[in-house]
């Protein structure tokens, strides 16, 4: 059963990505997505011991284009864009305007003047050193002035397009969803959090939508579809109405996405999930939350490897299996119901 119990707009989403690695990887008390369903899905034990983001609100969040669209203030509480550029005073001839440590011209004799010249930013130097310390103490994370330009564009597209702009004008965007789901099995409560881009008010003409905007290398629609399945992003769309339809109010039934390319010139895509696709998500969502219940209550997180197996029994045939190809298979090509199950 799913339950929502908060919905954070961006400000305080924001400070709750930062906080989801409080609890460790394994213990009832970490909040998970459907990333980490997935991942936990594809083996247990690696999702289990492999180390959390040195900063999850870059590893979790919305892409920055998000932010600087609809919360720049967001943006620019938490990043900086380093300068292309920075002054620096130099001692220069005001004749012939060769610049120099000496006091004097050598060539015309003159005094060298202090003066203020533009120079091209550089890590090495004194003052732009000092900036960017200043700026870290300040907890920013300090981004070239290239990528700061490229987050513009991408933020310039997606309130440029009618549709996405529509969208996002129909509720209040950029909100994190908190919730929990309870294993029906073994009782255990897991706590779980969803990013929600679009969320339209319910009562509205678009109130069935809700969803994402996501960043990728190809906005192409084959390419598309097939980065949904193996990024697990039909899981998250299932994650995320599963809880915004435990409450009685909402009756979403639609997930799209807003899919900008990360090269520029920034191209914008809009995709709407399949109701196969749809339903898919819900079947492999409830089988993989089952699954973690049942691992999280044991604290047993199996790795690809049998345990206590003979040497002849200890290598596993490979064979090109139709989940390795198409995600097919008994458990749409996740192994953490089997590794499970199995004790493996």
């Amino acid at each position: 059963m799913f339950r929502l119990t908060n919905v954070l707009h961006a400000g305080a989403g924001a400070l709750e990505l930062q906080n989801l690695t409080a609890n460790a990887k394994g213990s009832t008390q970490r909040r998970i997505s459907a990333a980490d369903l997935v991942d936990f899905g594809l083996c247990p034990h690696r999702w289990v011991t492999a180390p959390d983001p040195e900063d999850p609100l870059v590893a979790f969040g919305p892409p920055l284009p998000e932010w600087l669209a609809w919360a720049p203030t967001i943006g620019q509480n938490f990043f900086a864009a380093r300068p292309a550029t920075y002054e620096a005073r130099v001692l220069k001839c005001p004749n012939c305007g060769s610049k120099g440590p000496a006091a004097s011209c050598t060539k015309c004799g003159l005094r060298r003047q202090n003066t203020l010249v533009v120079r091209n930013w550089s890590t090495g130097a004194n003052y732009c050193q000092q900036w960017e310390e200043q700026k870290q103490a300040l907890g920013l994370r300090v981004l070239s002035a290239r990528t700061w330009e490229s987050a513009r564009l991408g933020a310039d597209k997606l309130n440029g397009d009618p549709h996405v702009h529509a969208l996002m004008a129909a509720g209040s965007p950029s909100q994190m969803l908190l919730g929990t789901y309870t294993d029906p099995i073994n009782g255990l409560v897991v706590p779980l959090w969803a990013w929600a881009s679009f969320l339209p008010e319910a009562e509205g003409p678009k109130g069935q939508l809700v969803g994402r905007v996501l960043e990728t290398a190809n906005a192409d629609p084959a390419q598309w579809e097939r980065s949904v399945l193996g990024r697990g992003l039909h899981l998250e769309a299932a994650l995320t109405m599963s809880l915004l339809n435990s409450e009685p109010s909402n009756n979403r039934s639609k997930y799209v996405w807003a899919v900008l390319e990360k090269a520029e010139p920034r191209l914008l895509a809009r995709r709407l999930l399949s109701n196969e696709g749809l339903t898919e998500g819900h079947t492999r969502l409830q089988e993989l939350l089952a699954t973690y219940a049942q691992a999280c209550a044991a604290g047993t997180w199996p790795n690809f490897e049998r345990v206590g197996a003979d040497f002849q029994d200890a290598w596993r045939t490979a064979d090109i299996a139709d989940w390795l190809t198409g995600g097919a298979g008994d458990h749409g090509g996740y192994l953490a119901p089997d590794l499970v199950e199995q004790g493996v």
